[in-house]
């Protein structure tokens, strides 16, 4: 069917083209990037094909993680956290690791059952967010990474969200920018359009507007992170990457530059600059729940 922008709900968009059998158009309002038709069924979100048993996390990548979670400190009250969304577990273990007592939904089957195998402490469930039914405002934080973007409606999943967060509880949000330079770059060509995986892709009003709508009050939104690779090989071959080869260039830069002090420096610098200029390739977002108790 017909779809109206998963941002903001305007009907009014204008058509940027096709790509795998989807149309693909742009938000009049938000800008925002979205499949004008819902996949058929059957179609995208097969999660357990992901490979979660076999993936390795790099050293670094679980270092980055711990400082990705410090900013939560703020937050801490009574102590839960939730990932919706985990994957590969390593937002999840970090959290674990700076002592929240941590939860965790996810879709796929896989996913679930290795992280359960490895810390049969956590308290994971299989399903989707809505069917765990917590308590109401149970958390103090809820992360929700890289997971809006395959849902054809993601506004239920933030309702039920900032249903079970307290007042005062952040979300952390994060999902692929329309604003980025690869986008600029590649338009459809960009890896991260990939129907009928994802089906959209949120501007930085977009995805606040998506938010609001959901009763959060935004509080920060950063963009970051470019991947050179994709960008390059793009205009060297005019060949698309795929998901794999995006993930493992990514590995291997971010690596480079976790490497060393002066690594670290300058992706801090470039990204500070990526932010500055919002035309990172990643929105993060801590956006919260007001504080409505007396």
């Amino acid at each position: 069917m017909n779809r109206s922008c998963p941002a903001c709900k305007s009907t009014s968009a204008h058509p940027i083209g096709e790509k795998l059998k989807y149309k693909f158009v742009r938000c009049s309002v938000c800008k925002s990037l979205f499949t004008r038709e819902s996949p058929l069924d059957g179609e995208g979100q097969v999660y357990d094909e992901y490979g979660y048993r076999n993936v390795s996390i790099p050293a670094f990548i679980d270092a980055r993680c711990n400082e990705l979670v410090k900013p939560f400190e703020h937050y801490r009250k009574f102590n839960r956290f939730l990932e919706v969304g985990f994957g590969a577990g390593t937002i999840i273990r970090a959290a674990a690791r700076a002592c929240w007592d941590v939860s965790g939904v996810e879709m796929s089957r896989a996913a679930v059952e290795v992280l359960r195998e490895r810390h049969p402490e956590f308290d994971l469930y299989l399903g989707s967010l809505e069917e765990r039914r917590f308590a109401d405002d149970h958390f103090d934080c809820v992360a929700i990474v890289e997971v809006i973007e395959h849902l054809v409606d993601p506004l239920p999943l933030l309702q039920e969200a900032y249903r079970i967060l307290r007042p005062g509880g952040v979300a952390w949000v994060t999902t692929p920018s329309l604003n980025g330079i690869s986008w600029k770059m590649l338009g459809l060509h960009w890896s991260m359009v990939a129907p009928p995986d994802h089906l959209e892709i949120y501007s930085t009003r977009g995805v606040s507007m998506l938010l609001e709508s959901g009763g959060f009050k935004v509080r920060r939104l950063d963009t970051f992170g470019v991947n050179p690779y994709e960008i390059l090989k793009f205009y060297k071959g005019r060949s698309e990457v795929s998901t794999g080869e995006r993930l493992s260039s990514g590995y291997d830069i971010n690596q480079q530059f976790e490497s060393d002090g002066k690594g670290k420096f300058a992706k801090k610098a470039i990204n500070s600059c990526l932010n500055f200029m919002k035309l990172g390739d990643g929105i993060k977002v801590w956006a919260e729940k007001p504080d409505v108790a007396p």
